[in-house]
């Protein structure tokens, strides 16, 4: 009983410590920004991460930018299926409405009643 009260202090104690630890490191950062001091080395480090995302971004975008100039005109293909498509689906909604109108569908079962009755 006693070692595991000694355990649970020591393991309290340990906590405490890095509480005050770590409280007595944001107090130092918060009068460091306080007094318009620089930014702490992390911050330093993850600005200067963020810049180098950005100039791989730009890269990137430069790079693809420049393969979508050399290659001119391939992607009015890309258009020119979407307009045909679009005439397709056109033709189609005609095609439907003609079929499934009062006359066709009346001449479509005289046809059925015909062919069945001889």
């Amino acid at each position: 009983m006693d070692a595991e009260r000694g355990a649970g202090a020591a393991r309290a104690g340990a906590a405490l410590v890095r509480a005050r630890r770590r409280a007595e490191v944001l107090d130092r950062q918060r009068s460091a920004v306080e007094r318009g001091a620089d930014f702490s080395r992390y911050h330093r480090r993850d600005a200067a991460r963020r810049e180098l995302m950005r100039r791989r971004i730009r890269w990137t975008l430069r790079q693809a930018t420049k393969e979508v100039r050399e290659r001119g005109d391939l992607g009015m293909a890309t258009a020119e299926y979407a307009v045909a498509l679009l005439a397709a689906v056109g033709l189609a909604t005609v095609l439907y409405k003609v079929v499934t109108g009062g006359a066709v569908q009346s001449a479509l079962q005289a046809a059925v009643m015909k062919a069945l009755h001889g």
